[in-house]
C-alpha cells in the first residue's frame, strides 16, 4: 500500500525534527557519512497480504544517487517491481515501493557505495524481513459425521479434531457448534472458522447426522440452490427392494432470508407426495436452521423464532406467505399432509424433494437433506380355504378369511355381495338383506405374491305375502291393488274371490278397475315354496267420493282490485293428499305470470300473479285432487276477480288568467269540469270548485276522478286573478323542479305574455316555494329585452318547508336573513348571511344588467318571453317551484324627445354637468352619433358631465332612440375655453456681439395676442413676429413686461428678465509641446486652450488654414485645454 498524504505530511514533520537535531553539513573527504535506515512505512503491516510493500528510506543528507536507483532486494516472495518517491519536503526522505511477485519473505536493501554526497560515497542499510502471506489456515479434511444412537437416547455429543494450522501463526480458530458438543436427533451444520496473523481466514462446513439405532439412512444430498430452477427436484435412493416402509423420517438444513416464502414437497417412488413445509415463519430469516420431520411432532410455528428440532410436516395457508403452492413438472397436483402414506410402501426407489421459493425479494437454499427410514421384510399374501356359504336373510352372520401378509395385502371382490354384506379387514360379515345365489371370488395381493379363492354365498327367505290385508276405495276413483308375496326361492301364488264390487276385476293377481258402489268385499290369498306357505284375508272397503271444497276470495282480496297479485282461498271438507297448484285452472282475460299454491290441512291460498289488466277465475276440477286414501275428490269454481290498474281518462284543465273588476275584491270564475271516461263508475271532485269566488293572485285548480279499482287521475290547473285596470297582463308559469346544488329543470322556466307595443310601469311575482334549505335557492327574473332582477339569494337560512311569496317592489318588507320563512309579500332580496348561502348569487351567462329592484324593469317592453333562473347553490338540499306567476301593469309606448341648449361654454379644468331633457316609453337611450366630446367629459344616463383637459370647440350630435317612431336629435356646440398662459422662461441670458433669436410663446384656447414694452428692451434688440431679435450692444440686466390676452380673463402677463453679459474672451491656439514649426510629419499637433468652458465645442467649429493641401482635423481633451490634431495634408 502507499501511504496517504497525512502519512507523507508526517514524514516531513519527522524529517523537520531530524533536520533540527542533526544539521546536515556539506561533506568533505574527511567525514565518514551516516548510513541510512530503511523502515517500514507508516500503515504497512507486517506480516502482510497487501500486493505492494512500502519502505521508507531516510538518508543523513540529501544523496546523490545513480540511475537507476540502487535498490537491491531478497526474500522468498521475490521483487516484481518498485518505485521511488522523493519527499517533496524533505528530499533526504525516499519513500518506495515493492511489487512482489507471491507470498514469502521479502527485504530491501542499499549496497555500500551506491549513493554519495558531494562525490563521498555512503554507506549501505536493509530493512527488517516482511512476510507476505495470502494463504488462510487450513483445517484437517472434514467429512460429513454419520452417529447411530442407542436405543432410548434422543441425543449423543459428538467430537472431530478441529485443529487449524498455519506456517505464519494462527491467530484464532472456532468451530460452531465446538467438538464435544451434544447433538439431537437429526441433521445438524457445523461452521468451522481460523484465522492467520496476516488476517486471512479460512471457513470450512462439515454436518452431523445422528438417527436412532436400527434405522436406514440415506446419503447427504445438496445444496439445493432455491435461484437455480435445475436444482430442484434432489433425489436420494432406497435400495430395499423387499422391504417395505414402517417409519419415515426427513432431516433438512436450511437457510433463507425469510422461512415464509419457502415450499418443500416430498414425493416418493408411488409418486405419493406430502408436503414437508409451506408458508411457516412469517418474518423469520434462517441460517443453517436443522429441520428434522416426524409424523408424530409438533407442528412448526407461523411466526419465529424457529429454533432447529423435530416438528411435523406444517402447510399453513397466513397472507405473509404465497397461499397457492405450485411446483414445477413432474411433481404431482396433490399431496397429502402425513408422512404416513408412505407406511407400507416398498423402500426401493427415488424420493424426490422438490424446492420452491414462491415470493420474490429473498433466497437461499437447502444445504444438505436425507432420509431416514425403519423398515421390515416383505410377506406375501395368505387365505384360509373357503366352502359354500348358506344363510338365512335378516340374520347376522361372520366370516374371518385368514388373511396375512406384509405389506397389508389389498382385497378385491369379484362378483356382488348381498345387500348388508360387507368384507372389511379380512371378515367377510353382515346383516344380508336380500336372498339368492352369490357367486365371489377373493382376491389378496401386496405387490410382493397374491392368492385367490372362491365360493358360492346363498341367503334363503322363508315364503310370506307382503301385500297389504285389506284397502279402501272411494267411488269414481280408480283402484288397483297387486297381490304379492316373497321367499327364495321365489313361492307360488293363488288368489281367488267369490263377490267383487261393481266395476272391479280380479286378473293374473291383480285386482283393478274403477268401484261404482260402496260396500265390504273379501278376496282369499295363499302362497307356498318348497320350505313354508302363507295364507291371508284381504278385506276391501268402498266408500263415496270426497266432497267438493269451497273457493272464494281470500281476506283482503276485492273483486276490483289495482294489484296484480290475487288471492283465493280453497276450503276443503277433508284434508287433500299432494295438492299442488297444477291440480286447478285458471280462466280470463288477464295475463297471467307466476301462480303458487300455499297452506295445508283443509285451508290453502292459491296467488295469482298477472301481468296484464283483465280478468281471471279458478277452478278445481272434478277428480283433480284426492284425500289422505288418495281418492278422487269433486270440483269447484271461484268467483271472478277484474284487474284495473288504468286510471280514468280525465280532460284536460286550462289555466285561466282573469281579472277583478274595477273596486272588486274577488271575482266568481266559472270553469267547466273536465270529462271523466271509464269502464266502471267514477267520482269526480275539484278542488275549489267552480263558483268560488276569487281574490287577487295565484289560484290552484286540482279535479281528482277515481274509479271502483281505487285508480286516481288528477288534472291541475291554475286561474291567475289580476287587478283591476287598464293595461293590466299577467300569465302562469308551470312548475320548476330544483335538484340538489344545481340549476333548475326547466332552466330557465318561461311565460310568454302577448302585450305588443306597450311597456312595463310595475311587476309583481307570484312563488310557490318547496324547498329543505331555503337560503340555497337563488331566483332571478329576466324581461324580454334581457334587464334582470334577482328576487330572492341567501335568504330564510335552513328554514325548510312550503311558502307562497308575493315579490312585490311596494311591500313593507324583505325577506328575512334567517328562519322561520313564512308566506307574504316582499320586496326583492338578494342577502349574503353569514352561515348560511354561498355569498355568491347565480347568475347566467350574458345577463349582465342584474338589479335588485323591480323597478329595474319599468319601461321594457312587456312583450315577449319572461323568464325565470332558478339555482340551487349548495349540497344536501333540493326542491321545487311549484308554480310561478306574473302580473304586469303597462302603458303604451311613446316615441322618443330630446331637447337641450344650443351652446355650453366651459372652462378648461372646471366641472360641468350639463342635463338633456328626455322623455318616451320605455326610456330612451341617448348616445353621441356625430362629433366627439372633449377629452375629460363623457355623457351619463343623459347627462354631460366631467372636467374637460383639453381646450377647443366641438360639434356634437345627440340621438334619443327606444325603438318607438323616430329616433330624436340635439346639436350642441360645446365650447372649451382657457385663459393664456406664458410658456417662454421668466429669465434669459445673451451676450454683446451675440445674434439674439427667443421666440415669446403663451398657451390659451382662443390663440392669444403678445405685445411686449419696446421701452424697456437694451440696444440692438427688437419684439417682431413674436421673438426678441437682434444683437445686443449694450451689458446689463433689463425688466421687459410681456402680455397675452384672448378675450377670456385673466390676461396672462409674465416680467421678463433679459440679461446681457460681455462677449467670452477668445482662446489661445498654439503648436503643442514637441511639435517642430517645420516637419515633414504627420499629425500636426495645435493646442487649444479656452478662458471658460466651451459648450458644444467639437471639430467642425475648427478650420484648418494654410497653404497646404487638403487636411482633415480630429480633438481630444477638455473641458478647457485640447488638442487638435491634423492629418492627411
Amino acid at each position: 500500500m502507499r501511504p496517504t498524504r497525512p502519512r507523507r505530511a508526517a514524514l516531513v514533520v519527522l524529517a523537520a525534527l531530524l533536520a533540527l537535531l542533526a544539521p546536515v553539513a556539506p561533506a568533505s573527504a574527511d567525514d565518514a557519512l551516516p548510513a541510512p535506515v530503511i523502515t517500514l512505512s507508516p500503515g504497512q503491516d507486517n506480516p502482510t497480504t497487501t500486493t505492494h510493500v512500502w519502505f521508507t528510506i531516510t538518508y543523513p543528507v540529501v544523496p546523490e544517487l545513480p540511475k537507476p536507483y540502487p535498490l537491491e532486494s531478497s526474500g522468498t516472495a521475490g521483487r516484481y517491481a518498485f518505485s521511488v518517491v522523493v519527499d517533496e519536503d524533505d528530499p533526504r526522505v525516499h519513500l518506495v515501493s515493492v511489487q512482489p511477485r507471491g507470498e514469502g519473505t521479502l527485504s530491501v536493501w542499499l549496497p555500500s557505495g551506491s549513493w554519495s554526497a558531494d562525490g563521498v560515497p555512503g554507506p549501505g542499510a536493509e530493512s527488517e524481513v516482511v512476510i507476505i502471506d495470502r494463504t488462510g489456515p487450513t483445517f484437517p479434511v472434514f467429512e460429513d459425521i454419520g452417529v447411530s444412537v442407542p436405543e432410548g437416547q434422543t441425543s449423543m455429543s459428538v467430537s472431530w479434531d478441529d485443529t487449524a494450522v498455519d506456517p505464519h501463526g494462527v491467530a484464532w480458530s472456532e468451530c460452531v457448534p465446538a467438538s464435544g458438543s451434544t447433538f439431537s436427533l437429526g441433521l445438524h451444520r457445523v461452521t468451522c472458522s481460523a484465522e492467520d496473523l496476516a488476517g486471512n481466514r479460512t471457513t470450512e462446513r462439515f454436518f452431523v447426522s445422528l438417527e436412532p439405532a436400527g434405522r436406514h439412512s440415506t446419503a447427504l444430498t445438496g445444496p439445493i440452490d432455491m435461484e437455480d430452477p435445475t436444482a430442484s427436484p434432489s433425489t436420494v435412493f432406497l435400495a430395499q427392494p423387499t422391504n417395505v416402509i414402517d417409519d419415515i423420517a426427513v432431516n433438512v438444513v436450511l437457510t433463507h432470508g425469510h422461512l415464509a416464502d419457502v415450499d418443500l414437497l416430498l414425493v416418493g417412488p408411488e409418486d405419493k407426495a406430502v408436503m414437508l413445509l409451506s408458508d411457516v415463519g412469517c418474518g423469520v430469516s434462517v441460517d443453517g436452521l436443522g429441520l428434522r420431520f416426524e409424523q408424530d411432532a409438533p407442528s412448526l410455528p407461523a411466526g419465529g423464532p424457529i429454533p432447529s428440532g423435530i416438528y411435523a410436516p406444517t402447510n399453513l395457508d397466513q397472507d405473509c406467505g404465497e397461499s397457492s403452492d405450485t411446483f414445477p413438472t413432474p411433481a404431482p397436483g396433490s399431496w397429502g399432509t402425513t408422512l404416513d402414506i408412505f407406511r407400507g410402501t416398498r423402500a426401493f426407489g427415488a424420493f424426490r424433494l422438490y424446492v420452491v421459493d414462491d415470493t420474490a425479494g429473498v433466497t437461499g437454499e437447502v444445504e444438505r437433506w436425507s432420509l431416514s427410514v425403519r423398515t421390515s421384510a416383505m410377506v406375501p399374501p395368505a387365505l384360509d380355504e373357503l366352502d359354500d356359504l348358506t344363510v338365512e336373510v335378516g340374520e347376522f352372520f361372520s366370516l374371518p378369511l385368514g388373511l396375512e401378509g406384509n405389506p397389508e395385502p389389498t382385497v378385491t371382490i369379484d362378483g356382488d355381495l348381498p345387500e348388508g354384506v360387507t368384507l372389511t379387514d379380512g371378515v367377510l360379515e353382515g346383516t344380508p338383506t336380500e336372498t339368492g345365489n352369490f357367486p365371489l371370488t377373493i382376491t389378496a395381493s401386496n405387490g410382493f405374491g397374491e392368492i385367490t379363492r372362491s365360493f358360492v354365498l346363498s341367503v334363503l327367505e322363508t315364503a310370506s305375502i307382503t301385500s297389504a290385508a285389506s284397502a279402501t276405495a272411494a267411488v269414481g276413483t280408480p283402484f288397483t291393488h297387486t297381490f304379492a308375496a316373497r321367499g327364495f326361492p321365489t313361492p307360488e301364488l293363488t288368489v281367488t274371490a267369490d263377490d267383487l264390487p261393481e266395476g272391479l276385476s280380479l286378473a293374473d293377481g291383480v285386482l283393478s278397475g274403477t268401484p261404482a258402489q260402496t260396500g265390504t268385499f273379501t278376496v282369499s290369498v295363499a302362497a307356498e315354496n318348497e320350505h313354508s306357505r302363507d295364507t291371508q284375508t284381504f278385506e276391501l272397503t268402498v266408500r263415496d267420493a270426497p266432497a267438493a271444497p269451497s273457493i272464494a276470495l281470500e281476506t283482503g282480496q276485492s273483486e276490483y282490485t289495482r294489484d296484480a297479485t290475487v288471492q283465493l282461498a280453497v276450503v276443503f271438507a277433508e284434508e287433500p293428499a299432494g295438492l299442488s297448484i297444477s291440480d286447478f285452472e285458471l280462466s280470463g282475460t288477464a295475463t297471467r305470470g307466476a301462480v303458487s299454491l300455499s297452506g295445508s290441512g283443509l285451508r290453502y291460498t292459491v296467488t295469482v300473479e298477472l301481468t296484464s289488466d283483465g280478468t281471471v277465475s279458478l277452478a278445481l276440477p272434478d277428480g283433480a285432487w284426492q284425500n289422505a286414501e288418495g281418492h278422487l275428490g269433486l270440483g269447484a269454481t271461484s268467483t271472478t276477480v277484474t284487474l284495473d290498474r288504468v286510471a280514468p281518462g280525465l280532460g284536460a284543465l286550462e289555466t285561466l288568467v282573469v281579472q277583478l273588476p274595477e273596486g272588486a275584491s274577488t271575482i266568481t270564475v266559472d270553469y267547466p269540469l273536465p270529462t271523466v271516461t271509464d269502464s266502471s263508475p267514477t267520482d269526480l271532485t275539484c278542488e275549489p270548485a267552480p263558483g268560488t269566488p276569487l281574490a287577487e293572485g295565484v289560484h290552484p285548480i286540482e279535479c281528482s276522478a277515481t274509479d271502483a279499482a281505487g285508480n286516481t287521475t288528477v288534472a291541475t290547473a291554475h286561474i291567475l286573478v289580476l287587478p283591476a285596470g287598464d293595461g293590466t297582463v299577467g300569465g302562469v308559469g308551470d312548475s320548476i323542479d330544483v335538484p340538489d346544488n344545481a340549476v333548475a329543470s326547466p332552466y330557465p322556466a318561461i311565460i310568454s305574455i302577448d302585450a305588443p307595443g306597450r311597456v312595463v310601469t310595475d311587476v309583481d311575482v307570484y312563488l310557490r316555494i318547496r324547498h329543505s334549505f331555503a337560503a340555497d335557492l337563488d331566483i332571478l327574473l329576466e324581461a324580454p329585452d334581457g334587464r334582470a332582477v334577482m328576487l330572492m339569494s341567501d335568504v330564510g337560512c335552513d328554514s325548510s318547508g312550503t311558502w307562497d311569496l308575493r315579490i312585490d317592489q311596494h311591500a313593507e318588507q324583505h325577506l328575512p336573513a334567517g328562519s322561520p320563512l313564512a308566506s307574504g309579500r316582499y320586496k326583492p332580496t338578494n342577502l349574503d348571511p353569514d352561515g348560511c348561502g354561498t355569498g355568491t348569487d347565480a347568475i347566467p351567462d350574458g345577463l349582465t344588467s342584474v338589479t335588485d329592484s323591480l323597478d329595474g324593469l319599468v319601461g321594457a317592453y312587456a312583450h315577449g318571453d319572461w323568464k325565470l333562473w332558478v339555482v340551487d347553490d349548495s349540497l344536501s338540499h333540493d326542491g321545487a317551484i311549484e308554480h310561478w306567476a306574473l302580473t304586469i301593469s303597462t302603458e303604451p309606448a311613446q316615441a322618443p324627445t330630446l331637447t337641450g341648449p344650443a351652446r355650453v361654454e366651459v372652462r378648461v379644468g372646471s366641472g360641468l354637468a350639463q342635463p338633456l331633457t328626455l322623455s318616451g316609453a320605455p326610456a330612451p337611450e341617448v348616445a353621441v352619433t356625430s362629433g366627439t366630446l372633449p377629452d375629460g367629459v363623457e355623457l351619463v344616463d343623459g347627462v354631460l358631465e366631467g372636467t374637460p383637459t383639453v381646450p377647443g370647440e366641438y360639434q356634437v350630435t345627440f340621438t334619443a332612440s327606444n325603438g318607438v317612431g323616430t329616433p330624436a336629435t340635439h346639436e350642441m356646440t360645446l365650447f372649451v375655453y382657457e385663459s393664456p398662459t406664458f410658456t417662454t422662461p421668466a429669465a434669459i441670458t445673451a451676450a454683446v456681439g451675440s445674434p439674439l433669436d427667443v421666440p415669446i410663446t403663451a398657451t390659451g384656447f382662443p390663440a392669444p395676442t403678445v405685445t411686449v414694452d419696446a421701452s424697456a428692451l437694451p440696444a440692438g434688440v427688437r419684439f417682431e413676429d413674436g421673438a426678441l431679435a437682434g444683437t445686443p450692444g449694450e451689458v446689463g440686466t433689463f425688466m421687459v413686461e410681456v402680455r397675452a390676452s384672448n378675450g377670456f380673463p385673466p390676461d396672462g402677463v409674465q416680467h421678463l428678465a433679459l440679461t446681457v453679459v460681455e462677449a467670452p474672451a477668445a482662446p489661445v491656439i498654439e503648436l503643442a509641446e514637441g511639435q517642430a514649426p517645420v516637419t515633414n510629419a504627420q499629425p500636426i499637433d495645435f493646442t487649444i486652450t479656452f478662458a471658460t468652458e466651451p459648450v458644444g465645442f467639437d471639430a467642425g467649429d475648427v478650420e484648418v488654414v494654410g497653404t497646404a493641401g487638403g487636411g482633415t482635423l480630429s480633438l481630444t481633451g477638455g473641458p478647457l485645454v485640447w488638442t487638435a490634431s491634423v492629418t492627411g495634408l
